[in-house]
């Protein structure tokens, strides 16, 4: 079925009654050209579906009644947040997109050392809703039960401090000295309520960042030297598979799942 994401939540009352969407509002319903009978999805952001039976299409309207509600099944019970430093160009909005249909809860642009990109506060905005716009695009498109926060882009302080009380953080950083601590570091995943991963732009994560930041160091990938963004993702993808138990629960193989594909998209 078709999914889209309300406004805001909707009321018991207003549920229980005939939904109306104007064609000037709901442009992508009638794109569609749903008829009567047809169902569709309307999520309201915050983990719930409501499935709509259309009832009746006019020329700048469409009437539906909600045949059913549940709670999103696509969704894991941990919040999942990426700290991505600005890379060039148009990338970050790729990578907000990647993100959205894999999992994440909420994207934090970081303004970071090795960054190329600086925005003004009034650029900031307006690249904010841009990418605000994507994200609702991609958790529509891979039916997502939640709507994910896209943060207009932080300095590296503040967005550190965003994340102080996840239960699990991972820095993407080349420092051979933490071997093996990824590997002890996953079996905690069962048990994590708020994962948080340290992405740097394309130059990575400078040494001045990574001695202050206060995070205990857990690299989610490491080698002797950065390697370029086309292969690193495969060698983070074979430290996450090694670092699995011999026998996951299928909640701890979600996680390191998302964690690997995270990887693999932004490496």
């Amino acid at each position: 079925m078709h999914h889209f994401f309300l406004p805001a939540p909707l009321s018991e009352e207003a549920l229980a009654a005939p939904l109306t969407f104007s064609r000037k509002d709901w442009q992508h319903l009638f794109v569609l050209r749903l008829r009567e009978g047809e169902e569709f999805v309307l999520a309201d952001g915050r983990g719930r579906e409501h499935i709509c039976r259309v009832t009746d299409v006019q020329k700048n309207s469409l009437t539906a009644s909600v045949v059913a509600s549940r709670d999103s099944a696509r969704e894991l019970d941990c919040q999942l947040i990426l700290l991505q430093g600005l890379p060039k160009r148009d990338k970050l909005e790729l990578i907000i997109q990647k993100a959205v249909e894999l999992g994440a809860s909420s994207i934090v642009p970081v303004m970071m050392a090795r960054s190329n990109v600086r925005l003004d506060d009034k650029k900031a905005d307006r690249k904010a809703e841009r990418l605000a716009e994507i994200a609702k695009s991609a958790a529509e498109q891979s039916k997502r039960g939640i709507l994910p926060e896209v943060a207009s882009p932080k300095r590296f302080a503040d967005a550190i401090a965003l994340a102080k009380d996840a239960d699990i953080k991972l820095i993407c950083y080349e420092d051979e000295t933490a071997a093996g601590r990824l590997q002890a570091l996953l079996p905690q995943l069962d048990s994590a309520k708020k994962i948080a991963l340290l992405v740097g732009p394309e130059g990575g994560i400078s040494e001045e960042e990574w001695q202050r930041q206060p995070w205990p160091p857990h690299p989610a990938h490491r080698d002797r030297r950065p390697l370029p963004l086309e292969l690193s993702h495969a060698a983070s993808g074979t430290r996450m598979k090694k670092a699995q138990p011999s026998q996951p629960t299928a909640e701890h193989f979600l996680r390191t799942q998302w964690i690997f594909n995270l990887c693999s998209v932004l490496m």
